[in-house]
């Protein structure tokens, strides 16, 4: 019978023995079910590894927050920034709209001077509304008078007689950012010497009379079914023809529109055109 116990003794003898004479390190000894001893010796060596390896992990984990960290910094920076340079661009388009609506009043002015000059010396006398207006369009044409009850001008009339005519017009809506948007064709029927300048709104309308749900663009306040300020519209300058694009942000259902109300506005503020277009309204989802 093997004599388990003398076969440990032995064994342990022998690694004490080897232990005095290297030098002293880390082991495990494990003892097998016959008595056998089983010894270790690169222990110490591998717990190190493991040691450095997690050490290394937590170093790459903690920069790895600071850099999450400095990056949701420079976003939120990035995302200011961003606000304020729409805001100042929103701030440089009103601009450029007062501007442009200065530079075409003072070129229609320099225009009705020129022409009055002329008028003078040739011994006639010419209205200022007929300067800035094609052919076979009269100052009372120009300016129509509002019924004694205080509504609007008739819808279902579209007012030819400024000599141009509105083409292509077209209404898109953008549920993302909830901005209606208007395009169309100024187009002139009649070639005339001058150019017609002014103001421009588009009246979205639906199948009620009630004002307050009608959506003007731009936006602008409505006095008797108009604009109650027609230089808050947008300005125009036609010799031919002239592409306009209005918008607005505003939180309503477009289905409910099923009819544009386009108006024209000389310099002075006095309605030249206006002309209703059934619409349908195109949805345009952000791809």
């Amino acid at each position: 019978m093997e004599n388990i116990a003398g076969n440990m003794e032995k064994d342990l003898a022998g690694t004490a023995a080897s232990y005095s004479r290297k030098r002293k390190r880390w082991q495990v000894l494990l003892v097998k079910g016959n008595g056998r001893v089983l010894t270790f010796s690169l222990f110490q060596s591998v717990l190190m590894v493991l040691l450095a390896v997690i050490a290394a992990l937590g170093i790459a984990a903690a920069l790895l927050v600071l850099f999450f960290q400095h990056s949701l910094t420079d976003r939120s920076k990035l995302q200011q920034e961003a606000g304020e340079l729409r805001q100042q661009n929103q701030a440089l388009r009103n601009q450029v709209d007062v501007l442009t609506a200065k530079l075409v009043l003072m070129e229609a002015r320099t225009d009705e001077k020129g022409t009055a000059k002329a008028a003078k010396a040739d011994g006639n006398t010419v209205p200022a509304i007929a300067l800035k207006m094609p052919a076979g369009i009269t100052a009372d044409k120009a300016n129509p008078q509002l019924p004694e009850n205080g509504a609007g001008p008739d819808k279902g009339v579209e007012k030819k007689e400024s000599g141009v005519d509105i083409r292509d017009l077209a209404v898109d809506y953008e549920p993302e950012g909830g901005v209606f948007r208007s395009r169309f064709v100024i187009q002139e029927n009649e070639p005339s010497q001058s150019s017609l300048s002014g103001f421009c709104f588009v009246i979205l309308k639906g199948k009620g009379n009630d004002p307050g749900e009608w959506l003007t663009l731009p936006e602008a306040t409505l006095v008797n079914g108009l604009p109650g300020v027609p230089e808050k519209g947008q300005s125009f300058k036609v010799s031919r023809s002239k592409n306009v694009t209005l918008k607005l942000r505003a939180q309503r259902a477009p289905e409910q529109f099923t009819n544009a109300a386009v108006m024209l506005f000389n310099l002075e503020g006095r309605i030249i055109h206006e002309q209703n277009i059934p619409i349908s309204i195109n949805i345009k989802r952000r791809k």
